[in-house]
């Protein structure tokens, strides 16, 4: 079971549709639950998703407390958000997005430093800090691909690399093809995440 994180326009949905589609094309059981509050305005977005070998497998919506095997963390601020700590333990594999996006409340407050070690800190004192891989997704996006979007498609390599999603790339790649949306770019970002 894994869950993403994001905030509002971030395509945190999107990688919870494309994990769902490769899931169907491995003829895997899937469960994909997205959960976007204020979405639009940058609020928190989170997808649980739940994989099994056989659809008849999956008994749950949402990860339970503690059972979450990945964390795939395409925002720091969610990622170390109290609802994501509970769905983590020692067990799950972290791969976090280090770029340090403003949210709403750092914006009233200019003058605030953006708290990134304190963050991380957080969630490593849950999960441990060998299971937890920093990665700047949107630093690197923006390079490669002139495009922010592409960050989650890298942090999703990247986990995919580290064996924290039990579908092929095959799988993965057919997935992209199938959303039709920058097709190309995506590819390529999942593949420079790996």
């Amino acid at each position: 079971s894994m869950v993403i994180t994001g905030v509002g326009g971030t395509g945190v949905v999107t990688v919870g549709a494309l994990v769902g589609m490769a899931a169907h094309i491995s003829k895997k059981g899937c469960s994909v639950l997205d959960m976007a509050g204020l979405a639009q305005k940058g609020g928190v977005v989170t997808s649980h998703i739940i994989l099994a070998e056989h659809p008849d497998d999956i008994t749950a919506t949402h990860v339970a407390d503690g059972g979450a095997d990945l964390l795939l963390g395409c925002d720091i601020v969610t990622s170390a958000s109290p609802q994501t700590l509970k769905k983590i333990s020692r067990d799950t594999l972290t791969v976090l997005n280090t770029y340090e996006m403003m949210t709403g409340s750092f914006t009233r407050n200019p003058d605030i430093e953006f708290p990134s070690d304190e963050l991380v800190g957080i969630i490593e004192r849950v999960i441990g800090e060998s299971k937890a891989h920093r990665i700047n997704a949107s630093k690197i996006a923006a390079a490669a691909f002139d495009n922010s979007i592409a960050a989650n498609l890298i942090v999703l390599g990247y986990a995919f690399q580290k064996g924290g999603i039990p579908l092929s790339s095959k799988a993965l790649e057919q997935a992209i093809v199938i959303n039709g949306k920058s097709i190309e770019m995506n590819i390529a970002a999942f593949r420079l995440g790996r």
